[in-house]
């Protein structure tokens, strides 16, 4: 029980199993066309976008942000869209694409900027307070660009940022019954600093 916090964390933030429909670019239906860096990203997109943007992610579920290598698809994928949606620092070979891309009109979300980095690690959304903040971006980037959909987006973000402030609290009490002596965490990669950090 004491890990519940934690999965219920990661379910929330890190990849899903499925991914954006590719084919929803094709979608004439909604009002936005939004290409996320990764999926993370894109999963905060759809929930603040609802059924008026339509989301696709470069970065497959399981493929790492950081090593990733762009396909011509995501040419085409990124000059057919509205705005894009990046985490920065993570996605070194964004600069490429964009280059590449020559008909990209879509507009540039850089949800880590202004955010105090330790170490230059980009995992920022790990602790849900910063997650908060992406939300709050990506409802002002959507809003700016679909005025007549400003109070849906506002709303979802307004939906969702009480889930992340529930599941915040949620985590602090699972961890508070972990003696302090035994709350360490070994990992493979240091994804989880800024979730240390907080809790």
């Amino acid at each position: 029980m004491r890990l519940l916090a934690l999965i219920a964390f990661v379910a929330l933030t890190l990849p899903s199993c499925g991914s954006p429909s590719q084919s929803a670019r094709a979608d004439h239906s909604v009002a936005l066309h939004v290409v996320a860096t990764f999926s993370t990203l894109a999963s905060l997109v759809a929930a603040v976008g609802g059924e008026r943007v339509a989301v696709t992610s470069f970065v497959p579920v399981g493929a790492s942000p950081e090593d990733y290598q762009p396909t011509p698809r995501d040419v085409a994928t990124l000059e057919s869209a509205d705005a894009l949606v990046e985490n920065g620092i993570i996605e070194a070979w964004l600069d490429h694409l964009l280059s590449t891309a020559k008909g990209a009109r879509a507009r540039r979300l850089v949800l880590s900027d202004g955010i105090p980095l330790r170490d230059g690690n980009p995992h920022l959304w790990m602790d849900p307070a910063f997650a908060r903040v992406y939300v709050q971006k990506i409802a002002a980037l959507l809003a700016s660009l679909d005025p007549a959909g400003a109070s849906h987006y506002r709303s979802n973000a307004r939906a969702y940022d009480a889930r992340l402030r529930i599941l915040q609290a949620d985590i602090a009490r699972q961890i508070a019954t972990i003696p302090p002596p035994q709350r360490t965490m070994l990992v493979f990669h240091n994804a989880w600093q800024y979730y240390n950090d907080r809790f």
